[in-house]
C-alpha cells in the first residue's frame, strides 16, 4: 500500500507542478516516471514472493494455465483478485472440460489442484498396471507388484538401447557448432569458455532425441535398467513412495534420501547409492510424470518388473507429494534438505536433469566443476530460448515478447531458469549437502528483470536473431540466478 500511495502521489505532484516551473518539469520526464512506476510494480513483486513465496508460485502456476485456457470457461476472462482457493477451482473446470481431450498425466501434474492431482496419480497408477479404467483404485495392485521380489527377467531390452544409441539424430544439421556454444560459454564466464563448450558438446550429444523415439539420455538409463542391485533398490524406493503417499497429512521427508538409503539396502556401498539416485532423477526428468510413455521406447514388449513400476510411479508422486507437502507447510519432497525452495514448483524435472547432467561432465568427462555447471545452465538458456522449434505454444519466444513484464509466463520461466541453475550447481559439485538457495534465485531474477512493453518477435536475418536474444536476456537476465542460487540470501527488512 505504500508504494502505491507513492506512486499516486508522484504522479499528482507531476500533474500540479506550476508552469512558471517549466525548466524543473523538464527534470522529470516521462522517462522518469515511467521508471519510477516501473520501480513500484519491482517492488511490489517482490514483496509479495518475500511474504509468501509458495503462494506466489502456486499463483503463477495456476494463472499460467488458466489463462492459456481461457476461451475454455467465461470464469477465466476475469481472474483478478481471486484467491489460490477460486483459482483451483476455475482450474479444475478447465480440467473437466478437458476430460474428453484425455490429458495426460505429466499435464494433470503441474496444475496445482488436489484433484488435479490426483486424476495425475490415477492415470499413472493404471499405467503401471496396464489399463486406461480410471474408475479403479490401483494403489494396492501397485503395492502388491512392488513386494514381489525383483524377477530375473529384465524389462528393457539391451539389444533395443543400443540399437536407438546407433541412430542418427533427426536434426542433425541444426545442431549448434563449436563456435556457437563458446559464444553461449563466454557469455557467462569468460575464463571458462573452452571447458563449458566442451561440456555443451557432451550434452548435445545426450539429450538430443535419436528418430523415431522420444527419450534422451541413454548411458543412463542403462546404468539403472541393466543392474540387479539398482533394479532392488528402485523396487525398495517404490514401496516407500507408495506409504509416502497412503500417509495424510505428509511427513517430512525427500526423494534423495529415500533412493540413497534404498539402494544401499539393495547391495550398493554408499557412493554407488548416490550415484544410483543421480541417474534415477536424470532418468525421470526425461519424461517426469510421462515416464511410463518414454519407458515403452525401451522395450521389445512391455514386461512390468517392480522397477519399472517404480520409475513409472515417481515422476507424478514427487508432483503429488510436494503439492500436498506445501499445502502442509513443509519442504518439498522432490529435493534434498539441502536445498532452500519454499517456491511451490511441479517441475522438478528442470532441476533433476541439470544435476545429473553436471555430475556426469565432472565425473565422467573430466569437466571442472565451474565449466560443468556453466555448460548445463547454458544448456538450459538454449531450452528456453528455442522452446519454439520443440513444438511449444504457450511459453515458447514469441509468446513471450507480446507478455508484460510479470505476466505469469514470464514468472514460471524464472522458476524454470532458478531451479536448473540449482540443479546444475548442485550437481557439479562434490558436496551433495551443498547449501542451495532457490528462493534467492527467483528473487533475483524478478529483481533484476528490465520491465518492457509487449512486441512481436522479429523474423527473418542473423541481425533480428540478435536482437530478439538480446531482449530475451534483458526480460530475464538469466545469469543472475546462476550465482544468486550459491550466495547467501539477502537479509529481508
Amino acid at each position: 500500500m505504500k508504494l502505491l500511495f507513492l506512486f499516486a502521489f508522484t504522479l499528482l505532484s507531476l500533474r500540479s507542478w506550476p508552469q512558471t516551473q517549466n525548466c524543473r518539469v523538464s527534470d522529470i520526464s516521462l522517462k522518469d516516471t515511467r521508471q519510477i512506476s516501473e520501480e513500484i510494480l519491482r517492488q511490489i513483486q517482490i514483496q509479495e514472493f518475500d511474504r509468501d513465496a509458495n503462494s506466489y508460485c502456486t499463483r503463477n502456476m495456476l494463472l499460467r494455465f488458466i489463462n492459456v485456457n481461457s476461451n475454455r470457461v467465461p470464469e477465466a476472462k476475469d481472474c483478478d483478485g481471486k484467491s489460490i482457493a477460486e483459482l483451483e477451482a476455475i482450474a479444475d473446470k478447465i480440467i473437466s472440460k478437458t476430460a474428453g481431450n484425455d490429458p495426460s498425466p505429466w499435464l494433470l501434474s503441474i496444475v496445482p489442484t488436489e484433484s488435479s492431482m490426483q486424476n495425475a496419480l490415477t492415470l499413472t497408477l493404471g499405467e503401471v498396471n496396464f489399463s486406461n479404467d480410471r474408475s479403479l483404485n490401483y494403489t494396492e495392485s501397485v503395492l502388491r507388484r512392488l513386494k514381489a521380489p525383483t524377477t530375473q527377467q529384465i524389462a528393457f531390452s539391451e539389444s533395443r538401447i543400443n540399437e536407438i544409441e546407433k541412430r542418427s539424430l533427426p536434426i542433425e544439421d541444426k545442431k549448434p557448432n563449436f563456435l556457437q556454444k563458446a559464444a553461449l560459454c563466454a557469455e557467462m564466464n569468460l575464463l571458462e569458455t573452452r571447458s563449458c563448450a566442451e561440456g555443451l558438446n557432451v550434452i548435445v550429444e545426450k539429450m538430443m532425441p535419436k528418430s523415431g523415439v522420444q527419450i534422451t539420455n541413454l548411458p543412463s538409463w542403462k546404468k539403472i535398467i541393466l543392474n540387479p542391485k539398482v533394479q532392488e533398490g528402485l523396487r525398495l524406493s517404490g514401496l516407500k513412495i507408495v506409504e509416502r503417499l497412503k500417509i495424510r497429512p505428509p511427513t517430512d521427508d525427500n526423494i534423495f534420501d529415500d533412493l540413497v538409503s534404498s539402494f544401499k539396502k539393495s547391495g550398493l556401498s554408499n557412493e554407488e547409492s548416490v550415484d544410483a539416485a543421480f541417474n534415477t532423477l536424470g532418468v525421470v526428468a526425461n519424461g517426469g510424470a510421462n515416464t511410463c510413455i518414454r519407458a515403452k521406447d525401451l522395450t521389445d514388449g512391455w514386461v512390468s518388473t517392480p522397477a519399472v513400476a517404480t520409475l513409472c510411479l515417481m515422476g507424478t508422486a514427487m508432483n503429488v507429494l510436494d503439492f500436498r507437502k506445501s499445502k502442509a507447510g513443509l519442504p518439498p519432497y522432490s529435493y534434498p534438505k539441502s536445498i532452500k525452495a519454499s517456491c511451490y514448483y511441479p517441475k522438478p524435472y528442470h532441476f533433476w536433469m541439470a544435476a545429473d547432467l553436471s555430475r556426469t561432465l565432472v565425473l565422467q568427462e573430466n569437466i571442472s566443476p565451474s565449466g560443468a555447471s556453466l555448460a548445463t545452465f547454458g544448456a538450459q538458456k538454449g531450452y528456453q530460448i528455442n522452446r519454439d522449434l520443440m513444438g511449444g505454444t504457450t511459453a515458447g519466444i514469441s509468446s513471450i515478447f507480446n507478455k508484460n513484464a510479470f505476466d505469469p509466463v514470464h514468472q514460471v520461466i524464472r522458476m524454470d531458469l532458478s531451479f536448473a541453475a540449482a540443479g546444475a550447481q548442485f550437481g557439479a559439485s562434490t558436496n551433495i549437502s551443498k547449501q542451495i538457495d532457490v528462493d534467492n534465485g527467483i528473487r533475483q531474477l524478478i529483481s533484476d528483470a528490465k520491465i518492457l512493453p509487449p512486441e512481436s518477435v522479429k523474423t527473418g536475418g542473423f541481425i533480428n536473431t540478435l536482437l530478439n536474444l538480446k531482449r530475451w536476456n534483458s526480460i530475464f537476465s538469466p545469469n543472475s540466478t546462476f550465482k544468486a542460487v550459491v550466495s547467501p540470501s539477502p537479509v529481508r527488512q
